[in-house]
């Protein structure tokens, strides 16, 4: 039989359209949360609700009532006295059936947003359903924008979920846009835009990198004015966005690059700063068109690396320890500018110049002859080889001799062999640091190199370094099921299985290396097709991992998933995906920014990787997908501005222009800067509208055609604009022409937003 409580809860339900918690039912309804329960789990035709148990909707979300036969049932419920047949469907029947149990749930908006405050208040006026079932109530917009851009609930909300507050309002500004015909419709789009922005602070700076990513896509302005906003050496953020321009096709980018180039030798800058431009405009020159140019910036990059290596040894006072600190970095010194030197021969070989490449080829190797730390020479001496190879006959040579003298200088370490061998012939992907690799591999030194290193792992009764599986695979074209690689990743599984720990400590220590490499492994013996063995050696590493506490897991749970995520075994894949899953929902409280990018980095990757040939594939890449969502949220989360940027930069490369520039903003939002073209394009719209201007260059949306304030669908259309630009931008004197009290509304919301 139906109580109160049931036709109250009903009504609740039905009324709402979205999931209610118990929660939310025990304060809407003042009864206690076991009576709730005890309704809600007696719920059928003959229980407490009276509706049909196939009705209710049961998510992890709560109890929801929204199958129209189900809303139906309860408005006959609730009638009394006689109702035609199937007025129960009418829609307007069942807003006045429903309106006393819709005006509970407003009324707990009302109240907190005018006395109690968000902290203690219901989920459901935090959540998204309340404010998305109002997007089609005309005489719930007033609340619906009140609730949306009201500061202590987008507080309270983004405590929860840092996301919610913004999505929330994207979501409501689409359903307003695209009813919109009049000007109170704008006056709502233009405050739910404007409070989009306010929820963002903006009291930082941009990271450097992320102005590039948008030159990649041609949107030069954007990328030239996040530039000029970088606090610490704005002229290495130019020099990159000139490098970026070219690359992507825009002339623009030769001038953009040798204005950074001048400006940061007239400010006497810094050996990093000079090291940094230099790469990035003779990585510009590579990608310039014009042979003359070309020539003009690979001198300019040869003579800042010049300048940057002229300074003098430290005077014999300074400490041991501090000329040994010296000498060090004065090694990766000299080891970027040969390789920036390397890029300018190729540079100069694409524009004809044939000497000029020689002559600067073997100035970059002068600079090798210089490095101490004899690891240090044979990679870079690897990279020298790989830029040159391929770029002209002259350079091919000079290559093959610095390939050799790569592979001997690697001789004494293992793992420095196995990463000469992947230099040689990794081809990708291009990275900032590193934009330009090889054009073309260098198999015949890097797979006789790699086969030995794998040879020596399996004869090798010490567990092998981590990366050096990793390396050595990546340097052969296959892996077969009889061939060194294999024998290599069974010799580790079994040094793993063989392992004894002799104290705890020393047993959860080891799993931070013994997780990885067993990874690599399976990773060795996926490509071989041994699927098997692949999935066995990847679940032991899973297992292996879950000794080291979760305050250091995450690290080593992300190389794991680095690893596994691009096999084509699914037992192993799925592994991968376990422990992607695992380093984002672990149970410590730390958070390791690295292991997230390196699970997003690795997702991209494999995803890249997938030939969609096979029906797999489309289910594999909406799993990396998700991987690569979920990890990068949780870089926003934390504000993780530079790991959002090198991913950035990764896809940008990659050629996922759409992506890269979403996870620039991000990079932006992240490091609390605002954008600075969209403040620019603001402030001189509201200086155009106020001036009486309906149209002005750089004040107006692009598209605006002239507007007709007589008619809905000029209204319509510029709330289409509005929601495209992000803000209101457009049409603005239009608006103060048409209608000066809600001109006076947005313009007001609009230079509060900007004063910031």
């Amino acid at each position: 039989m139906r109580s109160r409580l049931g036709v109250h809860l009903a009504g609740l339900l039905a009324a709402a359209g979205f999931p209610l918690t118990v929660d939310d039912l025990t304060r809407l309804t003042g009864r206690s949360a076991a009576a709730v329960e005890s309704a809600l789990q007696d719920a059928g035709d003959a229980g407490e609700l009276g509706i049909v148990r196939a009705g209710i909707l049961r998510t992890s979300d709560g109890v929801a009532i929204t199958a129209p036969d189900a809303v139906a049932h309860v408005v006959r419920n609730l009638h009394r006295g006689p109702l035609a047949p199937g007025s129960e469907t009418d829609p307007r029947t069942q807003r006045a059936a429903l309106a006393p149990f819709r005006a509970a749930l407003r009324a707990g908006a009302l109240s907190a947003l005018e006395e109690w405050g968000w902290e203690q208040t219901p989920p459901y006026l935090r959540g998204a359903g309340l404010p998305r079932s109002m997007h089609d109530r005309r005489d719930e917009r007033d609340l619906l924008v009140r609730l949306l851009t009201d500061a202590r609930r987008q507080e309270a909300v983004a405590a929860a979920d840092p996301d919610a507050p913004s999505a929330q309002i994207d979501e409501a500004a689409h359903a307003i846009a695209d009813t919109a015909t009049t000007t109170a419709d704008l006056g709502d789009l233009g405050a739910l835009l404007v409070a989009a922005h306010q929820v963002r602070p903006v009291d930082g700076a941009p990271p450097h990198g992320v102005a590039p990513v948008f030159a990649f896509s041609g949107d030069l302005e954007r990328a030239r004015a996040i530039a000029d906003e970088v606090r610490v050496e704005p002229d290495i953020e130019a020099a990159y966005v000139g490098e970026a321009a070219a690359r992507a096709g825009y002339h623009e980018g030769a001038e953009i690059a040798g204005s950074a180039a001048a400006a940061v030798r007239a400010a006497a800058a810094p050996v990093g700063a000079l090291l940094r431009v230099a790469q990035a405009v003779a990585g510009t020159a590579l990608h310039t068109d014009d042979p003359d140019a070309a020539a003009a910036l690979a001198g300019e990059a040869r003579a800042l690396v010049a300048s940057a290596l002229e300074v003098d040894e430290p005077v014999a006072e300074v400490a041991h320890l501090s000329r040994s600190i010296f000498r060090a970095a004065r090694d990766h010194e000299r080891a970027n500018g040969a390789t920036t030197l390397a890029t300018a021969a190729a540079a100069l070989a694409r524009a004809g110049d044939d000497a000029a490449a020689a002559a600067t080829a073997d100035a970059a190797d002068d600079l090798v002859d210089g490095i101490v730390v004899a690891s240090l020479r044979a990679r870079t001496l690897a990279r020298l080889s790989a830029r040159l190879r391929g770029r002209s006959a002259a350079l091919t040579d000079r290559a093959d001799r610095l390939g050799e003298r790569a592979v001997e200088a690697a001789r004494e370490d293992l793992a420095t062999r196995a990463e000469v061998a992947r230099l040689l012939v990794d081809t990708g992907p291009a990275t900032g640091p590193d934009p330009d690799p090889p054009a073309v591999g260098d198999t015949r030194r890097a797979e006789p190199l790699a086969r030995a290193v794998l040879a020596e792992v399996a004869s090798s009764d010490t567990l092998v370094p981590r990366g050096v599986l990793h390396d050595a695979a990546a340097a052969l074209d296959r892996i077969a099921p009889d061939g060194p690689a294999v024998a290599a990743a069974r010799a580790t599984v079994e040094r793993v299985a063989d392992a004894r720990h002799g104290t705890a400590m020393e047993r959860t220590s080891r799993a931070l290396h013994e997780a990885v490499v067993l990874a690599e492994a399976a990773a060795i013996l996926d490509r071989a097709g041994l699927a098997d063995e692949a999935t066995a050696a990847a679940g032991r590493a899973r297992e292996i991992a879950d000794r080291i506490p979760a305050s250091a897991r995450a690290r080593t749970l992300a190389r794991i998933a680095a690893e596994l995520l691009p096999a084509r075994t699914p037992a192993v894949f799925d592994l991968g995906i376990r422990a992607a899953d695992d380093e984002r929902s672990g149970s410590s409280r730390y958070r390791d920014a690295g292991a997230a990018e390196l699970v997003a980095a690795a997702a991209a990757g494999a995803e890249a990787g997938l030939g969609g040939s096979e029906p797999a594939d489309a289910d594999r890449a909406a799993r990396l997908d998700e991987v690569f969502t979920q990890a990068t949220r949780s870089l926003r989360h934390h504000g993780e501005a530079a790991a959002l940027m090198r991913l950035a930069d990764l896809d940008a490369r990659a050629g996922r222009q759409e992506r890269a520039e979403r996870l620039a903003r991000d990079a932006l939002v992240a490091a609390r800067a605002p954008d600075p073209v969209r403040r620019g394009r603001a402030r001189a719209a509201l200086a155009a509208a106020r001036d009486g201007v309906v149209s002005a260059p750089g004040a107006e949306s692009p598209a605006s055609p002239p507007h007709d304030s007589d008619t809905a669908q000029s209204w319509a259309d510029t709330a289409q604009r509005w929601l495209s630009d992000g803000y209101p931008l457009s049409d603005l004197a239009a608006l103060k022409s048409a209608d000066p009290r809600v001109w006076s509304r947005v313009s007001a919301l609009m230079s509060s937003e900007l004063a910031r």
